[in-house]
């Protein structure tokens, strides 16, 4: 059994209105994307949540396919951001984006709450998604811890698991960095693959890396 099921309960009773973490937390307005290179772009954001990040990707991008799990969810999306967003039941996404279809891809502070075969689909079956030269930016949490809860699961994989997810992907870059939360250091791992070869000679990534800023106290 996965966790869909607990995750449309969990965000049906009100996760982001009540979740000390995003309280608050108000919406970015940077990111590590060069603005330039996305603004033609049709982007993927998987976990989009109420739009903290989706907002600025739709302001910039073409066309953007929000993947969550609930309605509910999409209701405070919606709030958030215009007409170029789709939103997308993660349970319907295989067939609600067309093949060749994306640009670029992104995936931050979600695979950590998946089993490890939930985000291996998310990674093999998203390489027809993108087109030739596209993007994927993902974020782990890299350890041993594996506990599953009806609540938010914390699933930590090694960087040797990492890696074989994306063996049909060219690796662009990856990096590790660690992050304090409420007191605990948490190592994450930031990886940016390409389906064959990147289409620019350069990265469409900042080299500034804004998206530290995302996350709360990290060193």
């Amino acid at each position: 059994m996965g966790t869909l099921e607990n995750w449309k309960a969990t965000q049906d009773a009100g996760y982001f209105l009540h979740h000390p973490d995003y309280v608050g937390l108000p919406f970015v307005d940077k990111m590590d994307i060069d603005i330039d290179d996305i603004k033609n772009m049709t982007v993927a954001e998987i976990g989009c949540g109420y739009g903290r990040e989706t907002k600025f990707l739709a302001k910039h991008a073409k066309l953007v396919y929000a993947i969550d799990v609930a309605e509910s969810v999409f209701v405070l999306l919606r709030k958030n951001v215009g007409e170029n967003v789709i939103c997308v039941l993660a349970e319907k996404w295989k067939d609600s984006i067309p093949d060749n279809k994306l640009d670029y891809l992104r995936c931050v502070l979600v695979f950590q709450h998946l089993l490890p075969e939930e985000t291996n689909d998310y990674i093999k079956n998203m390489f027809s998604k993108l087109k030739p030269g596209g993007m994927f930016d993902a974020q782990f949490m890299v350890g041993t811890n594996f506990s599953v809860s009806p609540y938010e699961s914390d699933i930590r994989l090694t960087e040797e698991n990492i890696l074989a997810m994306f063996k049909d992907y060219n690796i662009v870059d990856k990096q590790l960095y660690s992050g304090n939360h409420r007191g605990n250091i948490f190592t994450h791992m930031r990886i940016r693959v390409s389906k064959g070869i990147p289409r620019n000679n350069r990265k469409i990534f900042s080299e500034n890396p804004e998206f530290l800023k995302s996350f709360k106290d990290v060193k």
